[in-house]
């Protein structure tokens, strides 16, 4: 080895290494060499720790347990030893130690041994954090689960409710009032039971909106039963004459340019429908017709619903969808606010969008869903007439 007066070149690179504790033990595994990076991690100057036993920097547990002589008996045995484990510090704190100890041998003879130590305490402390993030986040995880398990629990009891204790009383009701309805009955009394079964469908709508809206919130599905068998026209049209015989006052124009069959849940699309007629009807001019357009053909599904009146306020509009939301302009309309946001979700459930636009001339919401079935069929031409009001519209379908 090369020498810069009497000090080797080796021992001039030992010396400047700060990230790692290079150092000899003698054969019986005291220190016999120390340079500045063992100086940096486990903080004794070479004059303290020169001549002592290297068990020193072991912990008390390993300590007693023999695992320093047993580290160099290793060394001698296999050639080399290696470990990570805690280490102490000369002021007694611990640090996590990557330990390499080789044996140096001379003519045969054992001559001590060469022992590199590394503190990667930081890289420890980061796998720990990982674990504890990893733990947290299972454990967050199965809190998840139990919630959603509470939930479905929670759902299905709430929907059992109205199910079976709302709706057979209420479907009683409404039996007795279609009975009464074709008995002989003077003026007062048949209107008072017109009124009690207006009144008890109204129930039942609204409790078909809660369960929709239990599904929905409580973590369940809208169920939906596609089919491309049947015609959507008949559905779109039963839902015009419903409404109308509520609201015989209101005109409403509709165009049906159905040029493919409409694969989707025919109930489901005629309670969305009715949903965005009633609030139209509900919200619009009460003297300008609602349109109706309802478009299939390549591979697209759109029904638009437009009404005059006045412009939905934005900040209305950025929770028009949400339940139990009202619009500001009429918020004293009967309702429970779950029209809109049922809607929304039973166009989502089909794979489409509900959007709306919103301008001093017009409001329009316009469902769009993908259809994907083959224009094999010959499009229809829709004809329109609207009657006076009163009367409500009548819808005719030409083959073209």
């Amino acid at each position: 080895m090369k020498s810069i007066g009497n000090v080797s070149i080796h021992d001039v690179l030992l010396r400047g290494v700060v990230d790692y504790a290079i150092y000899m033990l003698d054969p019986e595994g005291r220190v016999i060499s120390w340079n500045v990076g063992a100086e940096r991690i486990k903080g004794y100057t070479a004059e303290e720790i020169i001549g002592q036993h290297f068990s020193r920097f072991y912990t008390q547990e390993d300590r007693a347990g023999g695992v320093p002589a047993k580290a160099l008996r290793t060394a001698i045995e296999s050639g080399h030893y290696t470990d990570e484990a805690w280490r102490c510090r000369k002021d007694g704190s611990r640090f996590w130690a990557s330990v390499v100890i080789a044996p140096i041998h001379e003519n045969g003879t054992l001559v001590g041994f060469a022992k590199v130590t590394r503190d990667l305490t930081e890289r420890q402390h980061q796998i720990a954090a990982e674990i504890a993030l990893r733990d947290e986040r299972s454990n967050a995880a199965e809190m998840a689960l139990r919630d959603e398990r509470s939930n479905a629990e929670l759902r299905d009891q709430f929907i059992a409710i109205l199910g079976h204790d709302l709706r057979n009383p209420l479907a009683a009701m409404v039996s007795g009032t279609q009975l009464l309805l074709k008995m002989p009955l003077n003026d007062r009394a048949a209107e008072v039971v017109r009124l009690m079964d207006d009144s008890g469908r109204r129930m039942s709508e609204l409790i078909d909106s809660v369960l929709d809206f239990a599904r929905g919130r409580l973590g369940g599905d809208f169920p939906l039963s596609r089919t491309a068998d049947r015609p959507i026209e008949p559905t779109l049209r039963q839902v015009i004459a419903e409404l109308n015989a509520s609201a015989r006052d209101r005109a409403v124009e509709a165009e049906f340019d159905l040029a493919e069959p409409v694969n989707c849940d025919h109930g489901r699309i005629g309670q969305l429908f009715s949903n965005l007629l009633g609030n139209a009807i509900t919200h619009g001019s009460a003297t300008r017709p609602i349109h109706v357009r309802a478009i299939s053909g390549a591979g697209i599904f759109q029904l638009s619903v437009a009404s005059a009146g006045e412009a939905i306020p934005a900040a209305a509009m950025e929770r028009l969808f949400q339940p139990f939301f009202r619009a500001a302009l009429r918020p004293s309309r009967e309702g429970l606010g779950l029209g809109l946001y049922i809607a929304h979700k039973i166009a989502t459930a089909h794979g489409g969008t509900l959007d709306v636009e919103s301008t001093p001339e017009e409001t329009r919401f316009t469902f769009r869903m993908p259809n994907g079935l083959p224009s094999t069929y010959n499009r229809p031409v829709a004809k329109v007439q609207t009657l006076p009001r009163g009367t409500g519209p009548i819808l005719s379908i030409v083959a073209a």
